[in-house]
């Protein structure tokens, strides 16, 4: 996770993004970015570091597919394959993740 503080935080949220690729329904896999509405519209002061990180923890294990960035594995859990949704994870996992045990 790349973790970016403005000179305006705690006013302005801090960026936060995956540096290596993630396949999931709320992160753009081209650029690690994160659809999460506290690190935009509901940006409070009363966040921490610790909490936003926490929050995007959260959001992994509970993905929302009704704001995607990732169109391809938000559809999956749209139409209740969750056994696709896994086997495309499982994929980019070991494409990204485990680059040497994937060749």
């Amino acid at each position: 996770l790349r973790i970016e503080i403005p000179e305006q935080y705690p006013i302005r949220p801090p960026v936060l993004a995956f540096a290596t690729p993630v396949c999931h329904p709320n992160v753009r896999f081209e650029t690690g970015e994160i659809c999460l509405d506290i690190l935009t519209s509901q940006w409070s002061p009363a966040w921490t570091l610790t909490s936003t990180c926490l929050a995007v923890h959260v959001l992994l294990a509970n993905p929302e597919p009704s704001s995607p960035l990732n169109c391809d594995a938000a559809n999956l859990l749209r139409c209740g394959d969750g056994l696709g949704y896994r086997s495309l994870v499982a994929l980019y996992t070991r494409l990204f993740a485990h680059p040497l045990e994937s060749h």
